[in-house]
């Protein structure tokens, strides 16, 4: 989970100040994105959510009628109490203490309508009561540039009526990034602080409208079919410790003068496999005192494939090495303020140990890695963050600064494998 875990503000974004693309090589057209970012929820949100909302103008109004009627309510009812206990303990006149009862009794069961009005109020506001809306996808998990058919059963409970319907495909892309503060103490001097603050962008991929200016009644049952499309270019989904990207499928009743109606069921979003192998990967650097190459047969993987390289290493001067290791490295960058990075090792394996390495005398290993069976984010890249994966060669050094020399690859979790990877399984 994403810390800190502050409630997100919604506010649009113009075109203008976009990139040309949704993504690299994705046209914006078409697409509304939204940010969210701060600590609490402000006036003017875009739009309400049938249970959050407080921060809408909308769901401003109907808080203020429901709150305002039960307050009263529970006056009046107070009041009327207070005043049977008053006459009970010092009216001595039967008749007097008779209309008075009575009075106050009408008096509090009115108060007792209030509350119960402003709470159904409240409780109709926030859609629940209303109807129940319920969302079927055909699947669970699609790729990119795939349509999506869904069933979506609305149950009448309420009769109400409906401004319009509409269904959205939605890309949520929650990250944490650090900000400067300036302040100033007492004496003039300034200083500057880092702050970590939470924001989420919210993409529109697709959108489908339909119960146009109907009436919902009690007992109603109605069903509709709506496609919707996934964009070819879009980031799958992936849960990192400073990023994540989240795919759902909203729906919205528009109700007039209270909250929508809303329900969402999220989605997974796979990144395909390359349909063909991007080639060996190769990388050569020195590090420390030591001449380092590695080579990796691929750069593209899925979960639990075995991969299995040459690390040669040429040492400047003799060196004594406690072990020779690779990691699998996921890298989370996310580039907005000042910018933030977390690096976690997913994976390690040692495959030589207690080495006596002399000076410029190349040694070849054979290194191997199986990756996990369950990757909780694949490579991708949105707006203002991105996740990357490294295969890390490491020469383990006593008391002295390990040598390592590094290869991106791409880490993708949808089906299928490169077609040549196929054929070079095939030949094998």
């Amino acid at each position: 989970m994403l810390e800190p875990n502050n409630r997100a503000v919604r506010e649009d974004l113009s075109f203008k100040d976009l990139p040309a693309g949704l993504l690299p090589n994705e046209p914006a057209r078409g697409c509304r994105i939204e940010r969210g970012e701060g600590r609490g929820p402000a006036r003017g949100a875009l739009e309400d959510d049938g249970r959050v909302g407080f921060g809408s103008q909308k769901g401003e109004k109907v808080m203020k009628r429901a709150v305002l009627g039960a307050a009263v309510g529970v006056v009046l009812l107070v009041g009327s109490l207070l005043c049977v206990f008053t006459f009970l303990m010092g009216v001595e006149s039967v008749l007097l203490l008779t209309a008075g009862s009575i009075l106050c009794l009408c008096v509090a069961f009115f108060g007792f309508g209030l509350v119960v009005t402003g709470w159904e109020e409240f409780r109709l506001a926030y859609g629940r009561s209303r109807a129940k809306v319920k969302i079927l996808p055909d699947k669970n998990a699609l790729l990119p540039g795939e349509s999506l058919g869904v069933t979506l059963r609305i149950s009448g409970k309420k009769a109400f009526a409906v401004n319009e319907g509409r269904m959205e495909l939605l890309c949520e892309n929650e990250y944490i990034y650090k900000q400067l503060r300036h302040h100033h103490n007492r004496d003039g001097d300034s200083y500057t602080t880092t702050e970590r603050k939470r924001a989420t962008d919210r993409i529109k991929t697709d959108v489908q409208r339909f119960l146009e200016g109907i009436q919902i009644t009690p007992g109603s049952q109605t069903e509709h079919r709506l496609s919707l499309r996934l964009p070819g270019n879009v980031p799958p989904s992936g849960r990192g410790a400073i990023t994540k990207v989240e795919w759902k499928i909203k729906a919205t009743l528009e109700i007039p003068g209270a909250l929508d109606i809303v329900e969402e069921v999220p989605i997974t979003v796979l990144p395909q496999a390359p349909s063909v192998l991007p080639g060996s990967g190769s990388v050569g650097e020195f590090s420390g005192d030591c001449g380092m190459e590695l080579v990796l047969p691929a750069v593209s993987f899925g979960p639990a494939e075995r991969i299995e390289g040459k690390l040669t290493v040429t040492p400047q001067e003799d060196l004594e090495a406690r072990a020779l290791r690779v990691e699998l490295v996921r890298r989370e960058i996310v580039t907005r303020g000042v910018g933030n990075k977390r690096e976690t090792v997913e994976a390690l394996e040692t495959f030589a140990e207690n080495l006596d390495l002399g000076a410029w005398v190349p040694q070849e290993h054979l290194l191997g890695l199986t990756l996990p069976e369950k990757i909780s984010c694949p490579s991708l890249r949105t707006r203002q963050s991105q996740v990357e994966w490294w295969m890390r060669a490491v020469v383990d050094r006593p008391a002295a600064l390990d040598c390592v020399v590094e290869q991106p690859i791409n880490l993708h979790t949808g089906p299928g494998k490169p077609k040549a990877a196929e054929a070079l399984a095939q030949n094998e």
